[in-house]
């Protein structure tokens, strides 16, 4: 028996006779579910060139790609549309209308070159070189016209002088030229940024092409209409393509059709034989069905009813929640426009029921998807690609957030003006809007262009929020994903952030507004950390994330980096701090691992600011006139100690303020900043601290604030083993704290701002004695100016370095074709070669991320500068075909971490004359940096993998892709945490100073895992999850044992004396506390035994 499909398809095939030569199509919205196709076959959007489906047609490259720069695409209705018909002379009317938003990059400078409808000969193909203000119709070789046969309306927002006659921005009725046949000036320009809409209609009686442009928003001007007489028979074949087509060139902006519909009614005779034949053939064809469905009905009935219930299934709900019939009715309605609409061809369209059916069908797949999986997805990102997150919708599973669409949210902030723009964070600028079909003022927060982490934590909150109820919460109204844009849409908070009303001079909080936050902030945690399943880590608890309504409510907000668990889950291991410094714990600076009590640590922060009235990191300024960081915590404690708490109180407040309340929250926010994460309370004893002092006593802390020290007991020291080799390299990245990104120059379309020397990069185009001609990364392009750069270098700087420039040829010679590859690291890849010159070299190729370019950058900006035996040489760089790369000299021994944890360790212990020659050059190549430089380099990541090994182990230092130069005795302005886990000091970690003595920390590292042949960090001993070595090799010091701490591969085969005086200098140059950490130039001279190394005690060693 023929399924349900084959009768199907036999049906359609009897009717490929028209009767009606009609065609009706209708896009309410473009989206995931939109059909795709350039098969003549089947009903769909056709897009070619550049052209993309992402909330909307997208006719050229959006803002996402890398450029955006002379791009040309097309999106054409798949099947051809009888304009006319031979046989009769007949022409169609046809009526077309489609809305469409163009926008600029940089609203300060102009941008093109606009987008049109067209009529053209069918299959639709782009001419070669038609970008600019060809506007991908016509070939610029044939100076606007002779290409094919095409009638165009073209909306021109940017005019040519060689091309139009009008010296404005214009629309135009085109005819076979690019040149219009008839135009109207647009005063004002077309409109950027705002939803358009635009109607084309042709009436086969006048021969009459109009064209309406219209704006939603009713602030805009009113209709602007233009006409044209002309017989469609004579300009365009009787079968053509419909559709848009549009081009940027060195202006850049965006063309985005959102909605489209098109009608036409060419009614064809047909002869009465042909009628008799259709008639005849349709009878039988029915009867043939009539007898083939009739055995399938009843198998398939049943079927039918039992999957329409998987279609119509909605989101479950908790039990204990009210079914709300009004709101799942609007939202399905919501969902059913999203999709396609009916493309019919003939006398109708197709029947309601199937919109109905995509969007049930929407919501099945919808519940499928949560049911396989709750991750927010990956986001990827490659070389001319798109990068586009997940849908949000396909996470929440919930009616009460919905998706916003962009022209409301345009409306709603008056296209997102300066003066309607409330703020800027990380994630990017905040605006404050009215959402009148809702009747209520919200803050919409716009992600920044070029964030892939802000992505993950757009999606992250989504997905959390969403599921999240509670009065002391900031809630959630929608998001919206169009037109490239990601945004999320929040209840609005008059009182704004907690730190404005804490921290600015013309605001003073009074004391029982801050005591309610206080509690507020602690409800909302106790929520999050013990009534929700999965319990909530939020990881970003500052006051700035804090908002306050009318009533100075506190709402949490900023879920970006939050995440839920299961309850069998006590912590979380993350790859690097995120956040913001001076709230992180301790634990979680230094051990990567955020759990509930960390978040109670930043709960403590918070708490000292509130009472304090200052920030959680305080500059000050010594005697010497040098600015140090100091955190609010051990100012606070050190008060505590001298039994002078109160002292520690707002000054502003003018002694208003309830005693007793003060002093409790001053000492549970002491409580909650424990630096031992085992002494600190829950959330839920917090509340109950400052809600019932009378049956909650506070803790007696110790008078001075302990330092952070491992949870290992001296039993557990005592017997905590640690394996010889194990491989732990966890990158710690440029973190995203609010201070992390220095200012860059402004970057202009011909050139750069020399006059600015707060960036490095000036510096680094007068070194790369060429003419640069390349595509900006997105991380150098911090105010939207332009797409592409082109350096010129003077002569003078020219002779700046001895770095040759290579071709890309030249190393694709050298390296076979990038074949032999040395190894591979988060920046890059690193492959052997060797130059025509028969020199080995060793080629880094840099992954196409602005991250890694900007290593890339500090690398040859750094090592151009140096002179020494002891580094790397740079040999040269190649800036083409959008690949970075640099040439190092070659290394024959590899790396010396290779040969202590890699494969050749296992093979042959690197000899002890080796290791200690290689300690002596380390020691000897930071003295250099350190103090013989015109500046003072500070590395950032010294570790074993960047001590490369020359065919003689002559050691050489390389990896200064975190270096950076800061005057000789000073500290590098706070910057984010970069390095490597287990190399870090703790003060850098902890509050981003990073100082000379930072480098000796790691250093002393390197320093021990040489001698001992062990990793800095064991898996899997103590309490955290890891082992310190330099813990273990202090007690193996303190029992008068220190040489058991020696490499058991070097069999005994070493020197004793230089082996005790390695592993004390390991531990002295790790000591905790940066201030007692000897000077490099003093490790230098211990070393040579030259000085003595001082008497270490237990109390003076990190512990």
């Amino acid at each position: 028996m023929l399924s349900i499909d084959r009768a199907h398809t036999i049906f359609s095939l009897s009717l490929l006779v028209p009767l009606v030569a009609a065609v009706s199509l209708n896009f309410s919205s473009f989206d995931r579910e939109t059909k795709v196709t350039c098969s003549p076959h089947q009903k769909g959007i056709c897009l070619q060139g550049d052209a993309l489906l992402n909330q909307g047609l997208q006719l050229t490259k959006n803002h996402l790609h890398t450029s955006i720069a002379s791009s040309v695409g097309r999106a054409v209705y798949s099947q051809p549309v009888r304009i006319w018909d031979s046989a009769t002379g007949q022409t169609t009317d046809f009526r077309t209308q489609f809305s469409f938003i163009i926008y600029d990059v940089d609203p300060h400078n102009p941008s093109g070159d606009g987008f049109a409808f067209f009529l053209s000969s069918y299959p639709s193909v782009i001419p070669n070189n038609s970008a600019d203000g060809f506007l991908g119709l016509f070939p610029n070789s044939s100076h606007g016209g002779g290409h094919g046969k095409m009638v165009a309306v073209e909306f021109d927002s940017y005019p040519n002088a060689d091309l139009d006659s009008n010296p404005a921005a214009h629309i135009g009725i085109n005819v076979n030229s690019i040149r219009s046949v008839v135009e109207l000036t647009l005063e004002g320009g077309i409109r950027k940024r705002t939803m358009a809409e635009a109607c084309v209609e042709y009436s086969a009686k006048t021969q009459a092409l109009s064209v309406t442009l219209s704006y939603v928003d009713a602030s805009m001007e009113g209709n602007s209409s233009l006409s044209h007489v002309l017989d469609l028979r004579e300009v365009l074949p009787e079968y053509a393509s419909i559709g848009f087509s549009a081009a940027t060139g060195t202006l850049v902006e965006t063309h985005t059709i959102l909605s489209w519909s098109f009608d036409s009614t060419l009614h064809v005779k047909l002869s009465v034989s042909i009628h008799i034949t259709v008639m005849a053939g349709a009878m039988v064809v029915g009867a043939v069905l009539a007898w083939l469905l009739m055995g399938d009905w009843r198998k398939t009935i049943a079927s039918k009813v039992e999957n329409f219930g998987r279609y119509v299934a909605l989101p479950s709900r908790k039990k204990n929640e009210k079914s709300n019939h009004k709101d799942i009715n609007i939202d399905a309605k919501h969902a059913n426009k999203r999709g396609e609409g009916g493309i019919t061809e003939g006398s109708g369209r197709e029947p309601a029921a199937s919109g109905t059916f995509w969007s049930s069908d929407m919501w099945a797949r919808t519940r499928k998807s949560k049911a396989v999986g709750s991750d927010a997805g990956t986001l990827k990102q490659g070389r001319g690609s798109d990068v586009e997150a997940p849908r949000p919708m396909d996470l929440s599973g919930q009616w009460s957030s919905k998706e916003i669409p962009y022209h409301a949210l345009m409306l709603a902030t008056n296209n997102f003006s300066e003066e309607m723009m409330l703020g800027k964070g990380g994630f990017g600028p905040v605006y404050r809007g009215f959402l009148s079909d809702i009747d209520l003022d919200v803050a919409i927060k716009k992600l920044s262009e070029g964030s892939e982490q802000g992505v993950s934590e757009y999606m992250a909150e989504v997905k959390i929020m969403t599921q999240l109820r509670h009065r002391n919460l900031v809630k959630l109204i929608g998001w919206c994903q169009e037109h490239g844009e990601l945004m999320l849409v929040y209840e609005f908070m008059p009182n704004g952030s907690l730190d404005s009303h804490l921290f600015k001079e013309n605001r003073l909080l009074e004391w029982s507004l801050r005591y309610k936050i206080v509690l507020g902030l602690a409800n909302a945690l106790a929520y999050l950390h013990d009534e929700c399943e999965p319990y909530v880590l939020h990881r970003d608890i500052k006051s700035s994330n804090i908002l306050l309504d009318s009533k100075f409510n506190a709402k949490l907000a900023d879920f970006g980096l939050a995440r839920a668990f299961n309850l069998d889950m006590s912590s979380l291991r993350v790859s690097h701090p995120a956040g913001t410094r001076g709230y992180w714990a301790p634990e979680y600076a230094l051990m990567l691992k955020a759990s509930r009590r960390s978040d109670v640590y930043s709960f403590g922060v918070v708490v000292l600011e509130i009472a304090c009235g200052k920030k959680a990191i305080q500059m000050t300024q010594g005697e010497d006139g040098k600015s140090t960081a100091m955190l609010l915590v051990e100012w606070v404690w050190d008060l505590y100690g001298r039994g002078t708490i109160l002292d520690a109180k707002d000054e502003r407040l003018s002694g208003k303020f309830d005693l007793l309340q003060m002093e409790r929250l001053l000492v549970t926010g002491l409580w909650c900043a424990h630096p031992d994460d085992r002494q600190r309370p829950s959330i839920r004893q917090a509340c109950n601290a400052l809600l019932y002092p009378e049956t909650t006593p506070l803790p007696a802390l110790p008078d001075k604030m302990p330092p952070w020290a491992l949870p290992l007991d001296r039993a557990q020291m005592q017997t905590a083993q640690l394996s010889p080799a194990a491989s732990i390299s966890s990158t710690l990245y440029t973190s995203d704290a609010p201070m992390s990104s220095p200012p860059h120059p402004q970057i202009i379309r011909y050139g750069y701002n020399r006059d600015s020397n707060t960036s490095p990069l000036p510096r680094l185009f007068r070194k790369l004695k060429r003419r640069v001609s390349a595509q900006l990364p997105r991380w150098l392009i911090k105010r939207k100016k332009a797409t592409s750069f082109e350096v010129l270098l003077d002569s003078e700087s020219r002779t700046d370095t001895g770095l040759k420039e290579f071709s890309y040829e030249e190393l694709v010679l050298a390296t076979d074709n990038f074949s032999l590859m040395l190894g591979r690291r988060a920046s890059g890849s690193v492959y052997r070669g060797q130059l025509a010159s028969g020199m080995d070299v060793a080629v880094k190729k840099f992954t196409d991320h602005g991250q890694s370019i900007k290593e890339c950058m500090t690398e040859v900006m750094t090592l151009s500068d140096l002179v020494h035996k002891n580094l790397v040489k740079v040999i040269g760089w190649c800036l083409e075909h959008g690949q970075y790369l640099l040439v190092y000299e070659y290394m024959a021994q590899g790396t010396l971490d290779e040969h202590l944890f890699g494969d050749l360790a296992d093979s042959s212990a690197i000899p002890w004359e080796v290791r200690y020659k290689v300690v002596l050059d380390l020691a000897s190549v930071l003295c250099y940096l350190h103090n013989d430089c015109d500046q003072c380099v500070l590395h950032r990541d010294i570790k074993p993998a960047h001590l490369f090994l020359d065919g003689e182990f002559n050691m050489k230092l390389g990896g200064f892709a975190f270096a950076r130069e800061t005057g000789h005795g000073l500290s590098l302005p706070n910057t984010g945490i970069a390095g490597t886990f287990g190399y870090t000091a703790p003060e850098y970690c902890q509050s981003g100073k990073y100082t000379t003595a930072s480098d000796v920390y790691s250093f002393g590292v390197v320093a021990l895992e040489i001698a001992c042949g062990r990793r800095s960090l064991q898996p899997g001993s103590g309490t955290h999850g890891y082992g310190f070595l330099m813990q273990w090799v202090w007690q193996c010091y303190s029992n008068v044992d220190l040489l058991r701490a020696s490499d058991e591969k070097l069999g005994g085969k070493f020197d004793s004396r230089e082996m005790e005086r390695l592993l004390v200098v390991g531990i002295w140059c790790t000591h905790y506390d940066a201030a007692r950490r000897p000077r490099m130039a003093k490790v230098l001279r211990v070393l040579q035994f030259e000085a003595e190394p001082p008497a270490l005690v237990h109390a003076d060693v990190f512990i």
